[in-house]
């Protein structure tokens, strides 16, 4: 009677008149109508954690608490950031802290909880945060353009697409937008047993991909399996400097992704057939480094030398981005910090690549022209490259702040405007006259920028498409050699060089100041879809 009293008078009478075989339908009905709802259920179930997933992977930023959408900063939260989630916790958290510390808060304390990190400080009876969400570049641009973080936290350039979306926040290609704070590094290494010592990109590529498998296809005194092991970078993976270098090469499926940097160096020591590549940190020491060139270019250590003018093909710059437009004060103020004398001793505490104005000594490389070789035996070399925008006859962002950073270096140390000298560089693109107009227009271009802050360099010449510090077959490789070279000659002032740059008669269009006619400096601020970079 208890089974009956579930079902209406009517279809009760219904399944009375079918007799035991109604009954039987009527469960059978049930029981399908409750597998199907089941089955919704779990299939919509499975979704929202198949996008929870993808998301997760993506580095994308949560949807709740202090990044809710449509959830205007609460009134105790100074700024919040979003991004690369090593740069964010190794980084970011130390700066915004000691950031705070310098605006006359006290008590300030660095706490986390899962992926969120909040700095807290005391200000008079007022207590304020900043909070920072570990994800990637890409969610934390992502989460921008939903206007729920006051800035991004990248470790790669931003993508036009996302500039785009990003306009009503100004242009982030400008210098009040996107700060270079630093540089990562990573770095290819194998077993200490190993007796490979270097590779150039096209070994590491056919190693990569799988064509070559066994260590005895790069040296008869090497046998074994090769085992590749890589830390996993997770939502920004394809922005690493490997991914640059390996370009659409496809990296075979049996290699071993590994959660962090420290525990790739371990299973590369444990394994003697292991090649490793992650980030530079903890007990490198107890692997082999290898040297590594790419194509044509020579090679490269990863000291701080070679970082800082990112010569080191593992080389990879970190960036804040901030709106120009409508920008919250604290965090402008914030990057300012970042980029101060100040901000980049963290920069380099915490392990990073800083920008700290050096003047080197500096070893010719072997094919060196003569009288650059014979010029550095006696100048330094600053370390750091000025680098321009492609299409433009125009610095970089970083280039700007690596200026005004000479500047004040010159003035600290009391160094005149006769022992400044300028290299430009080219690639190899064009002929050999087009590279060195090329370079000398860098050059003068750099030249220009100096006179503006009361500096005139004494010497300022080109040296052309000669000793490429990147690959000239892959544009990434093209881009980091034009470039200029600043050095600082012994008192009392720089020696007369010969010029040695060829002269033809170029048709130059007045409106390109030097450059051969046809031909575009650096890197452009953006490529339109569908249209191909212009070379040189």
């Amino acid at each position: 009677m208890e089974r009956e009293k579930i079902l209406t008078p009517k279809v009760h009478a219904a399944l009375k008149s079918f007799g035991i075989f109604g009954w039987l339908l009527g469960v059978l009905g049930i029981v399908i109508l409750s597998g199907v709802v089941a089955l919704v259920w779990l299939t919509w179930n499975f979704q929202i954690q198949s996008q929870s997933a993808a998301a997760n992977d993506r580095g994308s930023v949560t949807t709740h608490g202090d990044f809710a959408v449509g959830q205007p900063k609460k009134d105790d939260v100074l700024f919040r950031m979003a991004g690369s989630a090593r740069i964010g916790e190794k980084l970011i958290a130390e700066l915004a802290a000691n950031w705070m510390r310098n605006n006359d808060f006290n008590g300030v304390t660095i706490s986390k909880r899962d992926k969120i990190i909040t700095i807290s400080g005391l200000k008079g009876t007022q207590s304020k945060r900043i909070i920072i969400y570990l994800g990637s570049s890409t969610g934390g641009f992502e989460a921008m353009m939903e206007n729920r973080i006051e800035g991004v936290i990248a470790d790669r350039e931003i993508a036009p697409s996302e500039a785009d979306r990003l306009s009503a926040f100004g242009d982030m290609y400008n210098a009040e937008s996107e700060k270079v704070i630093g540089h990562d590094v990573s770095f290819l290494f194998v077993n200490s047993s190993n007796g490979i010592s270097s590779l150039n990109g096209d070994i590491l590529s056919r190693i990569m991909s799988g064509d070559i498998k066994d260590w005895s296809e790069i040296s008869p005194q090497e046998s074994g399996k090769i085992e590749i092991y890589m830390e996993n970078l997770r939502g920004d993976s394809v922005s690493s400097p490997l991914a640059k270098i390996l370009g659409e090469t496809e990296i075979v499926d049996s290699v071993k992704s590994i959660e962090n940097a420290e525990k790739t160096i371990a299973a590369v020591r444990n394994d003697a057939d292991g090649i490793g590549f992650a980030h530079r940190e903890g007990n490198i020491g107890s692997v082999k480094e290898i040297a590594f060139h790419e194509r044509n270019a020579r090679s490269f250590s990863a000291n701080e030398f070679e970082v800082s003018t990112e010569a080191y093909p593992f080389t990879q710059r970190l960036y804040i981005y901030v709106p120009s437009a409508h920008a919250n004060a604290q965090i402008r103020s914030f990057a300012d910090f970042a980029l101060s004398e100040a901000g980049q001793v963290i920069v380099r505490r915490e392990g990073f690549g800083a920008h700290i104005t050096q003047a080197l000594a500096y070893a010719a490389p072997p094919d060196a022209p003569t009288e650059y070789r014979n010029f550095s035996q006696t100048a330094r070399r600053m370390n750091f490259d000025f680098r321009f925008q492609l299409g433009a006859n125009s610095f970089d962002n970083k280039a700007y702040a690596d200026l005004a950073r000479f500047v004040i270096y010159m003035q600290k140390n009391d160094i005149g405007s006769n022992r400044v000298a300028l290299f430009g560089f080219a690639d190899n693109v064009g002929s050999r006259d087009t590279n060195f107009g090329l370079a000398q227009a860098r050059a003068d271009a750099a030249s220009t920028k100096l006179s503006q802050l009361g500096v005139n360099p004494a010497l300022v010449r080109a040296f052309g498409d000669v000793m490429p510090v990147g690959a000239n077959a892959y544009e990434a490789g093209r881009i980091k050699n034009r470039r200029v070279e600043v050095w600082i000659c012994p008192p009392p002032a720089c020696p007369l060089m010969h010029m040695a740059a060829p002269t033809t008669n170029l048709q130059v269009a007045p409106h390109q100041q030097g450059i051969p006619n046809g031909v575009r400096l650096g890197r452009p601020a953006k490529v339109q879809e569908g249209e191909i970079p212009i070379k040189g």
